[in-house]
């Protein structure tokens, strides 16, 4: 069997990591199992994912969160609300990856509540949501039915 190799792509990987080892040493990375918006079993949905990254800890099946900022990653699914809005307090950056035939994420609301509330007042996190339609949201007072922004940054069909 004959190995193939890229040259200098683990040079320039290594001089990536010499240059800026703190943007990989801090950021959390947490992945998404559960479609579902159940938090009371061991897989880890969007809400649990959200809840350990803002708390920097382990929720049921979501592992990977770390202090300061955290990714959670989605796959190319629907995932529907039946809780309430999504809270995220903290740094957070929720990505999709196309999931099998290319299918697009969706966060949808069930038409029951606004999708996420970012930031009580007084937090300000700074949060980017990028590859993720975010549909059937309901404000029932105000604000944005999809998004209730303290500070956010939507990239990339949202």
């Amino acid at each position: 069997m004959h190995k193939t190799s890229v040259p200098g792509i683990k040079t320039t990987i290594k001089l990536i990591l010499l240059l800026f080892p703190a943007a990989f040493a801090w950021a959390g990375s947490i992945t998404v199992t559960d479609t579902s918006d159940n938090t009371d079993n061991s897989t880890c949905s969007l809400r649990d994912a959200i809840e350990a990254a803002n708390g920097d800890t382990i929720e049921n099946g979501c592992e990977g969160a770390t202090a300061g900022n955290n990714s959670i990653i989605l796959k190319g699914e629907t995932y529907r609300l039946n809780q309430g809005p999504l809270s995220i307090k903290s740094n957070i950056t929720i990505i999709s990856i196309a999931g099998p035939n290319g299918n697009l994420t969706v966060i949808d609301g069930n038409n029951s509540s606004r999708i996420f509330d970012v930031g009580p007042i007084g937090t300000n996190p700074t949060s980017t949501i990028a590859n993720v339609t975010i549909q059937n949201g309901r404000a029932s007072n105000g604000g944005g039915a999809g998004v209730q922004i303290g500070r956010a940054s939507c990239r990339e069909r949202v």
